[in-house]
């Protein structure tokens, strides 16, 4: 076996596109219901701007539709071209350190967007009631995705 990669290139193994279409099939479903979780979140009446939502809503929608799309496009290339879905594929799992390289660095901005709400946003977190709490309730999940 060669040394940094996860399967040497004897063993033939090659690279499935299921993996991939998965992946990207449960990120775009899980979008989805995000936004859908915010449209059926109640309205507060006081910051109602255009269609019933506020503002600050419609850039939380934002937020999760940009990369909701662009997910869902690469979801219809790999359906639409296996070849593409494989390299994908094989690039994530060729390699037996890709995968816990990006769990390391996903973990460590993490924690680093925690530590940053924690000392410069306590004033935020000394405001947060039920109601704002609930409209924040997507993003830690949603954000497992990425």
């Amino acid at each position: 076996m060669e040394r940094g990669n996860f399967l040497s290139k004897d063993s033939g193994w090659e690279p499935k596109a299921w993996p991939t279409r998965l992946f990207l099939l449960l990120a775009t479903l899980e979008g989805l219901a995000c936004l859908l979780f915010f449209v059926l979140l109640p309205t507060d009446p006081d910051t109602r701007s255009s269609l019933g939502y506020s503002a600050t809503r419609y850039a939380l929608m934002g937020a999760v539709l940009v990369p909701t799309l662009v997910l869902s496009l690469l979801l219809f290339k790999t359906w639409r071209d296996r070849t593409f879905a494989e390299k994908i594929a094989g690039r994530l799992l060729h390699n037996e350190r890709t995968i816990p390289t990006i769990i390391l660095v996903a973990g460590m901005a993490g924690l680093l967007l925690l530590g940053w709400v924690l000392l410069y946003q306590g004033e935020f977190l000394a405001q947060l009631n039920r109601d704002k709490i609930l409209r924040l309730a997507p993003f830690p999940v949603w954000g497992l995705r990425l």
